[in-house]
Formats: C-alpha cells, sequence, structure tokens
C-alpha cells in the first residue's frame, strides 16, 4: 500500500474529527502523519501501525498496551503524550501531541556533538522523565537519541516508551522472550533476554551521554552480532580518548552507567540527578533549539488559515473503537502552534467522569408533615394579622362583636367562631416548637391566641383571625 492510499484510508477513519494535512516521517514500523483538529484547532501527531504488522493479533496487542502505558506518563512536561488510541479500516493508530521539533539524532547529525553543559543539561532532563516511568515501574527499553525530541522551548521530551520494540519482533531481530531494543543502546541483560529494569534504561542513557560528548557511539560495529557481544563483554572506551578535556568525573560518571553489571551502576534516577545536579546539571528546558522544516511551517499556515468546524452534536463523530486518555479541549477559534502547544500540554490524560450527584436525603413522612404544619401555623399567624386589620375596616360591626368578646380580661374568647366567611376554631396562646429543618435544633415560638378556618383552606386566603 503506497503511502497515499494509506492516508486516504485514515482520513475515511478519522476525517469526521481530524484533518490529516501530510506525512511527518516513518519507517518499517509505523507511518506517521500530521492532523488538525476539526473542531478547536489544535494539531496532533497520529501513528499508525504498519499494514504488514496489523495482520499479526500479538502485536497490536503490544502496540495498543504500550500506548496505554504511554498514556498514564503524559501529565509529565518531558514525555510526549498520548491522547486517544483507536482501530478502524483495518489500521490501528494513536493519537499524540505534535510538536514542532527535531529529534536528537538528527539534531547531532547538523549540529555535531554537544558542549559538555549542553549534554548534561540533556541527560538530566531524560533523567526527570524516567524518574516518571520509575515511579509507575515502567521501563522504556529503547533509549536512544532518536526518540528524544527537543522542542521549540529548548525541552527534550521521550516518545516510545516502548513501543518500537515492536519493530525488532517484526525485523526478525528477536522473537518474544528474547532480548527487544535498538542494538547500538541496548544493556547486556536485554541482549541476554533477561528481565529489565530502570538500571537497563540507565545503561542506555550513557551510551546515549557518550555520543552526545563524542559524537561516536561506544560500540559501533558493522554486524548486530558484533555490537551485541561488545555490550555484554567489552568495556566502553573512556571519553577522555576522545575529548581529554573533559572532566575525569564526567568520564567516571559515564562508565558507572555502563557497567556491565546492573548491580555495579546507579540504582535509581534519584541517584544519579543527585550527582548530575551537584555536578552543575540542571534539568529545566535548555539552550538547545530545534530546526523545524519550512515545509511543515508552511503547511501549518495554511491550515490556521481554515474555518474551523462547529459540532453538529455534542461529540463529534467518534473514532471507531476509539479508547479516549484524555482529548484537548474544544474551542471555536484556531490557535496559533504557540497557543497549541500549551493547551495540548494543560490537557489531562483521561478524561475524568464527573461522579454521580449525591442523593438528597429527605424527610421520612411523619417528619415532613410535622414540619410542614408548624411552619404553616407560624406563617398563618401572621398573616392573619394583616388579614384581621384590613377586615376591621371592611366590616366594622364583625370586629365590634370580636373586640366585645374579648374586652374583659378574665373572658375566654369562643372556641368557635363564624362569620360571614365559614366557621374558625380557636388556637389557645401558648408556646410552640419550630423546626427550621430536620437536622435543625427545635425553636421555642411563643404565639397569641388565634383563629384558624375549620376546614383546609390553600396559600394565604385563610381567614384566621389573631386575638
Amino acid at each position: 500500500m503506497t503511502s497515499a492510499d494509506l492516508q486516504e484510508r485514515l482520513s475515511e477513519v478519522l476525517g469526521g474529527k481530524y484533518q490529516i494535512l501530510c506525512r511527518l516521517g516513518g519507517g518499517g514500523m509505523s507511518q506517521v502523519y500530521l492532523a488538525r483538529h476539526r473542531f478547536h484547532g489544535g494539531y496532533v501527531a497520529i501513528k499508525v501501525l504498519a499494514e504488514h504488522l496489523a495482520q499479526d493479533p500479538s502485536i497490536v496487542s503490544r502496540f495498543q498496551r504500550e500506548a496505554r502505558m504511554t498514556a498514564s506518563l503524559g501529565n509529565h512536561p518531558n514525555i510526549v503524550p498520548v491522547f486517544d488510541i483507536g482501530e478502524g479500516n483495518g489500521l490501528y493508530f494513536l493519537v499524540m501531541q505534535f510538536i514542532p521539533g527535531e529529534d536528537l539524532a538528527h539534531y547531532l547529525k547538523r549540529q555535531g556533538r554537544l558542549t559538555l553543559a549542553q549534554a548534561a543539561n540533556t541527560v538530566a532532563q531524560v533523567t526527570e522523565a524516567l524518574a516518571c516511568a520509575e515511579a509507575k515501574r515502567i521501563v522504556h527499553r529503547d533509549l536512544k537519541p532518536a526518540n528524544m525530541l527537543l522542542d521549540e522551548n529548548g525541552r527534550i521530551k521521550l516518545l516510545d516508551f516502548g513501543i518500537s520494540r515492536i519493530a525488532d519482533i517484526s525485523d526478525g531481530l528477536t522473537r518474544p522472550g528474547e532480548s527487544m531494543g535498538t542494538p547500538y543502546y541496548m544493556s547486556p541483560e536485554q541482549i541476554r533476554g533477561e528481565t529489565c529494569d530502570i538500571r537497563s534504561d540507565l545503561y542506555s542513557l550513557g551510551v546515549v551521554f557518550f555520543e552526545l560528548l563524542t559524537g561516536k557511539r561506544p560500540f559501533d560495529m558493522e554486524s548486530t552480532v558484533g555490537i551485541q557481544m561488545a555490550h555484554l563483554n567489552t568495556a566502553p572506551p573512556s571519553l577522555l580518548s576522545y575529548d581529554p578535556e573533559l572532566p575525569a568525573q564526567c568520564d567516571a560518571l559515564v562508565q558507572k552507567l555502563m557497567a556491565k553489571l546492573p548491580e555495579d551502576r546507579y540504582q535509581n534516577t534519584a541517584e544519579l540527578l543527585s550527582i548530575l545536579i551537584a555536578y552543575g546539571a540542571s534539568p529545566n528546558a535548555g539552550e538547545l533549539r530545534p530546526e523545524v522544516e519550512d515545509r511543515l511551517d508552511d503547511i501549518i499556515a495554511r491550515a490556521d488559515t481554515l474555518t474551523l468546524d462547529l459540532p453538529t452534536t455534542p461529540s463529534a463523530t467518534p473514532i471507531p473503537t476509539s479508547v479516549s486518555l484524555g482529548a484537548a479541549p474544544e474551542q471555536t477559534r484556531s490557535l496559533s502552534r504557540e497557543a497549541t502547544i500549551a493547551a495540548v500540554e494543560a490537557t489531562p490524560a483521561f478524561t475524568a467522569v464527573s461522579p454521580a450527584p449525591e442523593p438528597v436525603a429527605t424527610p421520612s413522612g411523619s417528619k415532613l408533615g410535622l414540619v410542614i404544619g408548624i411552619a404553616a401555623v407560624a406563617l398563618l399567624a401572621i398573616a392573619g394579622s394583616v388579614i384581621w386589620l384590613m377586615r376591621s375596616k371592611e366590616t366594622k360591626t364583625t370586629a365590634q362583636q370580636t373586640t366585645a368578646s374579648i374586652a374583659s380580661p378574665s373572658s375566654e374568647p369562643a372556641p368557635v367562631f363564624s362569620d360571614a366567611h365559614g366557621r374558625m376554631v380557636l388556637v389557645s396562646a401558648g408556646a410552640f416548637q419550630f423546626n427550621a429543618s430536620p437536622e435543625a435544633a427545635a425553636q421555642t415560638v411563643s404565639l397569641p391566641a388565634f383563629y384558624i378556618d375549620e376546614t383546609e383552606v390553600s396559600g394565604l386566603s385563610s381567614k384566621q383571625r389573631v386575638l
């Protein structure tokens, strides 16, 4: 299948959500495309598993497993996050953050070896990323300059946590249960097919450090077997044999990283990072700057002028059998490349699921009735005062009769009172307990005697009278 055919099939799968802009690169394992989100305008890189590998269920399973593993590290500033994985049209793919930049392998070919300060800063940044993986017991297994991306701010970002190991299986270099990795940077235990931990990654980092400082790999034989045998049996050359002006402490550090036995190396990332910082290295973004292709700049500039689509439903056309790992926030305008990077870097990896609202506690039927009854009595008493004053003006005779009946302090009001509006019964004056809510403490309220309708009424139309 040609690259054009693959891009067309990918567009059919993702076209409702992403616009495929161009091919970024690729090899025997995968092809990578630049795409733009149709609704918020952010840019992503989409890695598609090669079709011949997609026929092998074990490779597909590994591809998806490694993508999920990388997604769990996506919040670290030195790791390229994965947003989505999915499949469709016979294609298996993952959606990553797009970072305009250059990998260190290309940078070294273009610029040559680094200064000691630049190399130490690069290694310190990679160590920070490995510390994040170490905390989750994840081993990269394929550290090399090609998997270290330099962004426009001088920050190193690690790619492909274990994903590119699949290429070794497909190329026949290894078989399941045997060694996986790139031979130039593999630890002895990787070559022997043994279980690897963070110390294996530190060995590979020692090889990278050597290359950054000298522009050469420590073992650079013509055959894969020769390279592997050297990693197993030959001590690495001294840095001082390439550059006598390098500090002896730096050579000792690299030699310790590349010790044949894991127990002779630094035992964790914290130990290595503390030494690097003690020697003056910084894990912050450094002074190196990538070279970005003019072609890519032109493609992005043209894409920035395109009108964004507005989703017609709450969710855009879904990726078939896609597993969402934390999509970038929706926006309704085109973002510049810098703003896109900032927005994507701030995105979480899983999409948080809002918890169901807690059920509201409801009083039982008896308590609810008591609360309503007491509240109604208080409200009716207050309203009755107003109604009484109004009616005393309108119905003078009735008011006089009522006044006469209570003129004597020793006399008791009639237990039943009737007027043109109907019969009312007397509620004697006294103290009443009132609860504002079932949880609140009861309050005592003193009310004067008042009449209330003998039959139920609604709202404030009650004809009660306060005495």
